[in-house]
C-alpha cells in the first residue's frame, strides 16, 4: 500500500519524498516526473515504461531492481548506491550524476547523451550498446565494465582508465579526437585499431 499511497501524494502535488523504503513492488506506465527523493531505499521493485524525468535522487540506494525502458531525463544523483539493478533501455539523457556507485548493474543500450557524470563509479557494469555521447567525464572510474559497441560521440576519454574494460566495436568521431589520452592495456590494442580501421596481417 505504501507505493499506491505515494503515487496518490505525487498526484496531489507533493513532489518531496523523504526517510521512505520502497520494497516489493511492481509498477508499470507510472508518471513520477519531477520528485525529490532523498534518504530514501528502494528494494526488489520492478519499474517498466514509468517516467521519473526531472527528478533528484539525493542519498538513495537502489538494491536488486528493475527499470525497463525508463526516462530518467535531466535528473539529478547524488551521493546514491546502485546496486545488482537493471536500467535496461532507460534514458538518462542530460541528467547531472555525481558520487553515485553502479556496482554490478545493467545500463544495456540506455541513453547517457549530454550528461555529466562527476566522481562516479561503475564497477562491474554491462553498458552494452549504451549511448554516452557528449558526456563530460569527471573523475569518473569505469572498473571491469562491458562497454562493447558503447557510443562515445564527442565524449572526451582522457586521463579515463579503461584498461579493465570491454571496448571492443565502441564509437567515436571520425578524427578520434575522444581516444586522446584514453588509458589502456597493450592486450586492447587490436579493440582500438579496430576503431581506427587498421588491420593486422
Amino acid at each position: 500500500m505504501i507505493m499506491e499511497k505515494i503515487i496518490a501524494e505525487i498526484k496531489s502535488g507533493d513532489a518531496y519524498i523523504e526517510n521512505m523504503t520502497f520494497s516489493d513492488h511492481s509498477v508499470e506506465c507510472c508518471d513520477f516526473s519531477g520528485v525529490d527523493y532523498q534518504c530514501v531505499q528502494i528494494k526488489n521493485c520492478r519499474f517498466e515504461k514509468c517516467n521519473f524525468d526531472k527528478s533528484a535522487f539525493v542519498d538513495v540506494k537502489f538494491t536488486d531492481c528493475i527499470f525497463i525502458n525508463c526516462k530518467f531525463k535531466s535528473g539529478y544523483f547524488k551521493s546514491c548506491k546502485i546496486e545488482n539493478c537493471r536500467f535496461d533501455y532507460s534514458d538518462f539523457s542530460d541528467s547531472h550524476i555525481k558520487e553515485t556507485v553502479f556496482l554490478r548493474t545493467s545500463c544495456c543500450f540506455a541513453l547517457f547523451s549530454e550528461s555529466k557524470f562527476e566522481n562516479v563509479r561503475f564497477a562491474a557494469c554491462d553498458l552494452k550498446m549504451a549511448v554516452l555521447a557528449e558526456v563530460k567525464l569527471k573523475h569518473t572510474e569505469f572498473i571491469e565494465v562491458n562497454l562493447a559497441n558503447a557510443d562515445f560521440f564527442k565524449t572526451s576519454l582522457k586521463n579515463v582508465d579503461l584498461s579493465s574494460c570491454e571496448i571492443a566495436g565502441i564509437t567515436v568521431s571520425d578524427n578520434f579526437k575522444e581516444l586522446k589520452g584514453l588509458r589502456l592495456n597493450v592486450s586492447q590494442a587490436q579493440d582500438i585499431a579496430q576503431v581506427l580501421g587498421v588491420r593486422f596481417i
